[in-house]
């Protein structure tokens, strides 16, 4: 009777600690399968546990594990809601498996629902602020990452909130937050990595470079550094050490095609001005007149961040360059109307004449046009009666002897989604058509025809940034439009190419002539 008796004990004692192990191996998940087997022996009760922390942790395995099976994830995190209402944990689980299959407004409601149970959960606000910036609402996303921060002082919350104050062009405020992310947490190369493109889109070249090679430090063997801090020395012109860093990212990865041409092109580059005969004759600067028009302040679509931006700050440099410069902001089409007319008196007998026009375009039937501030554009036909077309522009150029465009109008235009077409009409949605200008005139595209161009998200355009980068460099004027064309490729990873039509007079032109 004894020995049975100690039979029966151990084998409770023996099935007690099997359900012992079945709830640690489901709470622990340290192993996928061990947590998914254990987890589901609760669920159909077959082991002792608790029903809602078992859908909650084996919703876990669905959402975390190699498979990704969020549509599982979110049926088991709904059954512990339904067993567990007040339980954040299900909501805020439910919320990240619902961004993950980008259904932002449910991922909201439920990180809303997790905030009205759990309000001092910082991770929550983190979470929601990441999809309203997923969704473009960044001032929400602010919101919730400035709630995160000031309940736990967290290098991911300082990231976050960087990321987001570098997309709505507040980069003094990017850096600092990164600055705060690195005092958190030293050794995450990526922080300097981000904090580094934050300052070279700043132009502010010597810290950009100082980042990276802390970053190159901390993770020498990665190639993509070495390539991002040669493209920061070929914007410096010191070339010798942008080879130098192409050569060892081509060195790490012998397939890595971006390092290659950049490493290319800029041999070649050395090549050519090694070659290059003596320079002509410069010709004497003369009178020189720019007309800048910088529209973002569209009527009936969404702003454009940088275009005034761009404008205004390319209107100080070339008026530091010694010309003319009539700049206007933000104009209706009687407005574009009326200084194009008044551009014309000015440019009369004008040794170079210059307009600069960043804003949306669009390209209808073979001809280009610039849209005002009040454009409504509602159907094709009224294209030609609410904006200026490029060809009027260049007219109005005629009487200067050398005429140049600078145009960063080939965006993508949010005006043709709601426009009504005419059945015989060709609209092109993607960028600005080709256009062929007459002798002694040139139109310099941020991105060739048929092409966009970004608005950037930085404090200026990736073309605008490139000019402004280079027009005070003593570049002969085709030299300039090539290092523009450059600089621009490098930002945008090869994205967008600006493109030059028409020819340069068989004279030098430069916006700042060599001493």
């Amino acid at each position: 009777m004894r020995a049975l008796f100690l039979a029966v004990a151990l084998m409770v004692t023996g099935s007690g600690a099997a359900w012992a192990d079945t709830k640690a191996d489901c709470e622990s998940g340290r192993d996928d399968d061990h947590s998914l087997r254990a987890c589901t022996l609760i669920i159909d009760g077959k082991a002792t546990g608790n029903k809602v922390v078992a859908y909650i942790k084996r919703g876990d395995v669905y959402v975390y594990g190699d498979d990704k099976k969020y549509d599982l994830a979110i049926a088991d995190y709904s059954n512990a809601i339904r067993l567990a209402p007040k339980d954040y944990s299900a909501y805020y689980q439910r919320g990240y498996a619902y961004a993950m299959k980008e259904e932002r407004d449910r991922a909201i409601a439920d990180y809303s629902e997790a905030i009205r149970i759990y309000s001092t959960n910082n991770g929550i606000y983190y979470r929601r602020g990441i999809v309203y910036k997923e969704m473009g609402d960044l001032d929400r996303a602010l919101a919730d990452l400035n709630e995160a921060i000031r309940l736990e002082q967290d290098s991911s919350n300082y990231t976050e909130r960087a990321e987001i104050y570098a997309k709505k062009g507040e980069l003094d405020r990017a850096i600092a937050d990164y600055s705060e992310a690195i005092r958190l947490n030293p050794k995450y190369d990526n922080l300097y990595k981000w904090r580094g493109e934050i300052y070279e889109k700043r132009g502010d070249l010597d810290h950009a470079i100082a980042d990276f090679s802390k970053v190159i430090s901390l993770d020498p063997k990665y190639d993509s550094y070495y390539r991002a801090r040669g493209d920061i020395y070929e914007k410096k012109g010191d070339y010798d050490r942008a080879i130098a860093d192409y050569r060892e990212a081509v060195r790490l990865d012998p397939n890595y095609s971006t390092a290659r041409k950049r490493l290319a092109a800029i041999e070649q580059a050395a090549k050519d001005a090694q070659a290059a005969p003596a320079p002509a004759q410069t010709r004497p600067l003369g009178r020189r007149v720019a007309l800048v028009i910088g529209n973002s302040a569209y009527d009936a679509v969404t702003t454009l961040p940088n275009a005034r931006k761009d404008a205004e700050a390319i209107a100080s440099k070339l008026g530091a360059l010694g010309f003319a410069v009539t700049a206007k902001y933000d104009l209706p089409l009687a407005g574009m109307k009326q200084a194009l007319a008044a551009f014309e008196t000015t440019a009369r007998d004008a040794d170079w004449a210059l307009v600069y026009y960043a804003g949306h375009g669009i390209e209808l039937k073979g001809e280009n046009w610039l849209i005002p501030k009040d454009g409504q554009l509602l159907r094709d036909n009224d294209v030609p009666d609410e904006t200026v077309s490029l060809n009027r522009v260049l007219d109005r150029m005629k009487r200067a002897r050398f005429r140049v465009v600078l145009l960063d109008a080939c965006r993508n235009n949010p005006f043709l989604p709601r426009m009504e077409m005419g059945t015989a009409t060709r609209a092109v949605d993607r960028g600005l058509g080709r256009i062929e200008p007459g002798r002694g005139e040139v139109v310099f595209y941020a991105a060739q025809a048929g092409t966009l161009a970004s608005d950037g998200d930085g404090a200026n355009s990736p073309f605008a940034a490139a000019i402004l980068r280079h027009i005070g460099e003593d570049l002969e004027l085709n030299r300039f439009f090539r290092r523009v064309t450059s600089t621009v490729q490098t930002a945008t990873k090869d994205a967008q190419q600006p493109f030059v039509y028409g020819s340069i007079p068989d004279e030098d032109f430069y916006f700042k002539p060599p001493k």
